[in-house]
C-alpha cells in the first residue's frame, strides 16, 4: 500500500497500460511493500461515486448473493449489576444473547482454534502488587480457565486481536503510565501498541499509537497515530502511512480494514462519522469511498464482516443505541437493531464470527 514512481521518460502508450495494470495487481496482493505513501488527502470528489448502488444492483454485477449471516460480539453493561459483560447479535436471527457471566470479558476476540476467547484480565492475578493493571489472557468457555499471556502488564490495555499464521500474533493498545480522561488521557501521546508473538525474540512497540488490527494475510499490522492511519509489515520491519484523510485522531476514534486491505472503516464519534475508505493501488492510498454523518448522536465501534462485505456501526442517538450494519459498496442501511432495550452502554463491537 505504498505508491510507485514510475521513472519513465518515453514509452509506448501500449507498454504503459501493460506495466500500469501489473503493478496494480502485484500491489493488491502484495498489498503494501511496493508503495511510499502519498503525504495528501484523496478526496471522494476525485473518485467514482458509484456508492449509490442498491444491494440488487450489487449482487447483480458480482453474479452472487451477498451472504450476511454470523454473530456480531459486543461489550456492554447489565443492568442488573453494572457489570460489563460480553453479548452475541445474531444477524440473521436477529436476536441478542448472552455469551458468558464472567464479567472481566470487557475487551476479547473470538479464537475459534482454540475453542477460547483472547481477552483482558485485571485484578490480583495480573500484578498482586498494583491490581489496576491488565493483561491479555485466553479464556477457554469450557473450563472457565484464563490463562495469561507472557507479557508485561499495563494500564487501559484494549483492543485487543489476534492473528493465526506460521505462529500465533497478538496486538493491543495500552497505556504504559496510567493517564486519566481529565489529564487529557484520549490523546494517543498516551498510548503505544504492543505486537507479541512466539515467533519474536521480543515484543514490538509502537509508540503514540493504538487500536491495531491485522490485514494483507496478517503480514501488516494496521494502527491509528494522530496524523492517520499507519501499517507496519512484520516482515519487511517497514512502517507506512496509509491514509491520511481525517487527522486528530483520539483513543475515540477506531477503524477496521479488510482482510485483503481493499476497504477501511473510520468512525470519529467527536465529528458523528462514518468514512469508508477504498485502496487507490496506483496512489498507495486510501481514499474516501463515501461518508456518512450522523444528523443526530454520534457513530462509534466500526466492524467488518468476515467476507468483508458488511460493516456494523454503534449509532448512539439521545438514550437510544443502534446497531446498523451496511455494505462496503453502498451507504444504503441493510439492517439496524436496538441494542439498548435490556441492556446499556458504553457499547463496543469486539468481533464478527461466521
Amino acid at each position: 500500500m505504498n505508491s510507485v514512481r514510475f521513472y519513465w521518460v518515453t514509452i509506448r502508450p501500449l507498454l504503459e497500460k501493460i506495466l500500469l495494470g501489473l503493478v496494480a495487481v502485484v500491489a493488491l496482493l502484495y498489498g503494501y511493500s511496493l508503495y511510499e505513501p502519498q503525504q495528501q488527502n484523496i478526496s471522494s470528489d476525485d473518485s467514482d461515486s458509484s456508492q449509490t448502488l442498491s444491494l440488487e444492483e450489487i449482487e447483480a454485477e458480482r453474479g452472487e448473493e451477498l451472504v450476511l449471516d454470523g454473530k456480531i460480539y459486543f461489550t456492554a453493561v447489565n443492568p442488573e449489576d453494572d457489570l460489563p459483560y460480553t453479548y452475541a447479535y445474531d444477524v440473521a436471527g436477529d436476536y441478542i444473547e448472552k455469551v458468558t457471566d464472567i464479567a472481566f470479558m470487557t475487551e476479547f476476540e473470538y479464537v475459534n482454534e482454540y475453542e477460547s476467547y483472547l481477552t483482558m484480565v485485571t485484578g490480583e492475578e495480573t500484578d498482586p502488587d498494583n491490581p489496576e493493571f491488565v493483561r491479555p489472557a485466553f479464556y477457554n468457555s469450557t473450563t472457565t480457565e484464563a490463562v495469561l499471556l507472557n507479557t508485561v502488564p499495563a494500564y487501559n490495555e484494549m483492543g485487543i486481536t489476534y492473528a493465526i499464521s506460521e505462529e500465533p500474533i497478538y496486538a493491543w493498545s495500552e497505556q504504559a503510565e496510567l493517564v486519566g480522561l481529565e489529564e487529557n488521557g484520549g490523546a494517543l501521546e498516551h498510548w503505544q501498541v504492543r505486537i507479541g508473538s512466539t515467533a519474536f525474540t521480543e515484543e514490538i512497540i509502537f509508540e503514540d499509537a493504538a487500536h491495531p488490527v491485522f490485514a494483507a494475510g496478517n503480514e501488516v499490522v494496521v494502527f491509528a497515530r494522530e496524523d492517520g492511519v499507519y501499517g507496519h509489515n512484520l516482515f519487511t520491519g517497514e512502517s507506512r502511512l496509509m491514509s491520511n484523510a481525517y487527522s486528530g485522531l483520539s483513543i475515540y476514534d477506531e477503524f477496521d480494514i479488510t482482510q485483503d486491505g481493499k476497504y477501511l472503516v473510520l468512525a470519529m464519534p467527536s465529528l458523528g462519522i462514518v468514512s469508508l475508505q477504498q485502496l487507490d493501488t496506483q496512489a498507495g492510498a486510501f481514499y474516501e469511498y463515501y461518508a456518512i454523518v450522523a444528523e443526530e448522536g454520534t457513530y462509534s465501534s466500526p466492524q467488518l464482516s468476515l467476507n468483508g462485505d458488511f460493516y456494523a456501526v454503534v449509532r448512539t442517538e439521545d438514550a437510544a443505541t443502534y446497531l446498523e450494519i451496511r455494505t462496503v459498496h453502498t451507504d444504503v442501511l441493510v439492517q439496524e437493531e436496538v441494542l439498548s432495550n435490556d441492556i446499556q452502554g458504553p457499547f463496543a463491537l469486539e468481533d464478527w464470527v461466521y
